[in-house]
């Protein structure tokens, strides 16, 4: 097999590059994120009752779905939360499980409790809960009111951003929807002998399109429909009212009718303005980083779109404040650039130590027709282009140019004794393919068994230990088809005696020191076992986390308010918390989006000025800012470093019981 390759170099060459064109062709199409794709099995229950306080939410509708899901197999940990107008229930699942089987089952079983839910609840909305996603751009508008922005919005901007590839939802903060008030005098009410009731289902009753029936003739039929919806406020204002006394009067006698919007549930802040905000959330398969790029490409066309809606005079302003896509961009960059600094020095180390330009060209092709290949395997695997398997990447590098160094070795001594290249080759090959096969063993029994792990961090490091199985494989297979075909036909020797003499003359210190290595048995052992000891030792200073620490000019803020807080007492609280955060100068936006889940909450992302600006990092921001936030009457606060993970806080107490006030 070896002398087939060897004989047949462009047979060889074409069977690398077959493998480094699919690799190529694969790296576009993967995406690019700051970590593995991880399924965590959670869902969410979400329950709407308009008019309901937290307490009969929690009574009528959180404990019964809470009964009924706690039934299903596999549960690791159930929560709720209830808010104003409903809530929602929080369940986290063993991992492994099917979670689009427990979504199908928990859907079941709550359209089973429909019955037994309040009257004028809405629909329970089940969906599957991943707490790493979090929106790719955040788009900002101002300039008009609420309620035409939320019409552009709902009418043309939200349809052009949802068709945008990897795209699975818009979500709008701040936008307010059309309503007519109705305002009744008491007193006049009284008068007239009504009653609250008789408005409520006069109005119902009058604002109605009903279907009534078909009519059919000799030579057709023709549907009939009652149109009964209100067209203008005097409508509603000439309304005829009838008493259960008898009494007869029009809407206008006893109310004040206004075209308004309705009550604020949500809210959005950009530097302590009020604006419209909306989060382009990716899908699950989606690319940050081809969402960007769309939106950036349609924006001014949108802008557009805006100012033929609003009118070319519009003061209505389009910005997007928030892209998340550029961290993304600066860790890849970044670590793709090390890694390739890493297979330079690695090619300039073995330049300066084998004084041969030949062996360093045989070297410096292997491995980047190793790495290329891989992405092929990567893209096969399901794997993305992510911080973990880019340092399985790295982590590789010793493997890869170690086997070709090996058969290099042996193929050069067989030269130097008298051998022919291409004899050379096969015979040094397979001198050298039992330690070659042992070297390349060595990492798949040390990192194959990473792809097994189970529990989250398993899902971490299967896409870093299959990464560096698949490079050693490669490296395998070029070291007995690329390495043998390039020695024979580029590595040569042409040295003379004194050439040899004086190489053996280098490195001296090395020498000195390999020597008493195997002098002082003993004693090398011995300062061994004294430096794994003081090491671990050491290890107290060391701090540990689930994911490396990295700055990507952004902090996250969580707040949240006591249950029930009306939504304007929010928007003073936000506002305090702004206020206390723009005192730092390192800060260069602040944004917020209130009532995500509840009136109560507030989620904010504060952009920092870039890291070379600034002379202190994000954390060490977080511990300066905390004390600021944490006294902030009536709020609950959790500040991190990066982009908002939904991972809650590093300890979590959970209070139970049914006294709302002994739990308070």
């Amino acid at each position: 097999m070896l002398e087939f390759f060897i004989k047949r170099p462009v047979t060889t060459i074409m069977f690398v590059l077959f493998w480094v064109a699919l690799g190529i062709t694969a790296f576009p199409r993967m995406n690019i994120e700051l970590r593995p794709d991880m399924d965590f099995p959670m869902i969410t229950a979400t329950f709407t009752h308009p008019g309901a306080s937290p307490e009969e939410v929690e009574m009528q509708i959180l404990r019964r779905a809470e009964e009924a899901i706690s039934e299903v197999a596999g549960l690791n940990r159930l929560s709720s939360q209830a808010f104003e107008n409903g809530g929602f229930v929080f369940a986290e699942f063993n991992i492994g499980v099917n979670i689009n089987d427990i979504a199908s089952e928990i859907t079941g079983k709550i359209d089973a409790l429909a019955n037994d839910f309040p009257d004028g609840m809405q629909r329970p909305v089940v969906q599957k809960l991943d707490v790493l996603q979090e929106p790719v751009v955040d788009i900002v508008m101002h300039g008009e009111s609420p309620i035409r922005i939320e019409q552009f919005v709902r009418d043309i901007l939200s349809g052009q951003i949802t068709g945008i590839q990897g795209v699975a939802s818009v979500s709008v903060f701040g936008a307010r929807e059309r309503a007519v008030r109705i305002e009744v005098n008491p007193e006049l009410m009284a008068a007239r002998g009504a009653t609250i009731t008789d408005i409520v289902s006069t109005v119902q009753q009058n604002n109605l399109n009903m279907p009534g029936g078909r009519i059919e003739s000799g030579w057709g039929s023709h549907n009939v429909r009652f149109v009964g919806e209100f067209d203008t406020i005097d409508d509603i204002a000439n309304l005829g009212i009838t008493t259960s006394e008898g009494g007869n009067f029009m809407l206008r006698d006893i109310a004040t009718i206004t075209d308004y919007m309705r009550d604020a549930e949500t809210g959005a802040r950009f530097n302590g303005n009020e604006v419209v905000m909306l989060s382009v959330v990716r899908a699950n398969d989606g690319n940050a980083i081809q969402i960007s790029n769309a939106v950036e490409r349609n924006f001014e066309r949108w802008e557009a779109l805006a100012r033929n809606y609003f009118g070319q005079d519009t003061e209505f302003q389009m910005e997007m404040v928030r892209d998340t896509s550029l961290a993304i961009r600066a860790e890849t960059q970044s670590t793709l650039i090390s890694i390739l600094i890493g297979v330079f020095l690695t090619v300039l180390t073995l330049l300066y130590f084998a004084r041969n330009i030949r062996t360093t060209v045989i070297a410096s092709v292997v491995i980047p027709a190793s790495l290329l290949s891989g992405f092929f395997f990567m893209d096969f695997s399901g794997f993305t282009i992510n911080a973990m398997t880019l340092m399985a990447m790295a982590a590789a590098l010793g493997t890869l140019i170690a086997n070709a160094i090996v058969l290099i070795e042996s193929a050069l001594r067989m030269i130097e004794a008298g051998a022919e290249p291409e004899v050379a080759a096969v015979e040094g090959t397979k001198k050298a393919i039992v330690p070659v096969i042992a070297a390349a063993g060595t990492n798949l029994v040390v990192f194959l068994p990473l792809v097994f792990m189970g529990g989250i961090a398993g899902q971490f490091m299967s896409h870093f230990g299959m990464t560096v199985v698949w490079l050693t494989i490669l490296s395998l297979m070029f070291s007995f088809t690329l390495t043998p075909m390039m020695i024979a036909k580029v590595l040569r020797v042409k040295k003379t005696k004194k050439e040899k003499v004086k190489q053996s003359d280098e490195l001296p210190w090395f020498k000195s020191w390999f020597d008493f290595q195997m002098k002082r048995p003993g004693i090398v052992i011995l300062l061994s076992f004294f430096i794994l000891i003081g090491s671990s030792f050491m290890m107290r200073w060391v701090g540990s986390e689930f994911a490396p620490n990295t700055d990507v000019n952004e902090i996250s803020i969580v707040a949240r308010a006591p249950m029930g807080t009306p939504f304007d007492r929010t928007v003073e609280i936000t506002g305090m918390i702004e206020e206390r955060i723009n005192r730092f100068p390192e800060v260069d936006f602040v944004s917020a989006r209130i009532g995500d889940r509840g009136t109560q909450n507030i989620q904010m992302s504060v952009g920092l000025i870039p890291r070379e600006e600034r002379r202190l990092t994000d954390r060490q921001l977080v511990q300066l800012m905390l004390p600021e936030l944490a006294d902030i009457p009536g709020i609950e606060i959790q500040i991190s470093a990066g982009p908002n993970m939904g991972m809650g806080g590093d300890l979590t107490l959970h209070i139970t019981g049914f006294d709302d006030e002994i739990r308070e």
